[in-house]
């Protein structure tokens, strides 16, 4: 039994491991929301997935990755409202959320969900700097395909997809500023240069470059 555990723990590790390794390889959030999620399949062997991240500003649960789905629940994105829902349980528990016996006759917060006909699904919080971002879900056509081991391993993956997710989506939002920056401080008709704490020019827009003559 114990030899058991021990090499059912090897498992674990491993399998978060590949998936860390995977989804840190990329800074573009699409790239790595697609990465994750079939990284993440591949590894707990379900039929189907989906990531989810929070829209505070919002207030909606957004899906904005899938794979293994028989409808497009991408484009335009599944929004639901923050504590409706299964979402919403994964949310207000900050918990795994197990259903193995789906059967159709669940009220779901978005209706049309009930055409893929899956049996089961398992939808983990994602976690980033100590708050909830977004839920990783699992789905199979199979009635109890979910074990508690499965579980613990979703539960596992969901927080390393979560930090991942958190630093692509930073570091896309950093670009944006930038990019927005720069606009404005190329495209003013006053000279401007820009150093940095050592007194060496960084930034020098057209104005300035053709007052300078450089």
């Amino acid at each position: 039994l114990l030899t058991e555990e021990v090499k059912r723990r090897i498992d674990q590790l491993a399998a978060i491991n590949t998936v860390a390794a995977t989804v840190s390889q990329s800074l573009d959030l699409d790239r790595t929301l697609k990465t994750a999620l079939q990284t993440v399949l591949n590894v707990v062997g379900a039929d189907a997935g989906g990531i989810s991240l929070i829209d505070r500003q919002a207030g909606e649960v957004v899906l904005r990755a899938q794979q293994g789905w028989t409808y497009d629940f991408v484009s335009p994105p599944m929004r639901i409202p923050l504590g409706k829902g299964m979402s919403g349980r994964v949310i207000d528990t900050d918990a795994v959320v197990l259903d193995n016996h789906l059967d159709s006759t669940e009220e779901l917060a978005v209706p049309r969900f009930k055409d893929e006909n899956f049996r089961s699904i398992a939808m983990a919080p994602m976690h980033a700097r100590g708050s909830i971002i977004g839920i990783l879900s699992i789905m199979s056509q199979r009635p109890d395909a979910f074990n508690t081991e499965i579980v613990a391993l979703l539960k596992a993956v969901a927080d390393t997809v979560g930090v991942a997710l958190d630093n692509a989506r930073l570091y896309e939002s950093s670009v944006e500023q930038e990019k927005r920056l720069t606009a404005v401080f190329q495209s003013t008709a006053d000279g401007m240069i820009a150093t940095d704490q050592s007194g060496r020019i960084s930034l020098i827009n057209h104005a300035a470059a053709a007052i300078f003559n450089v």
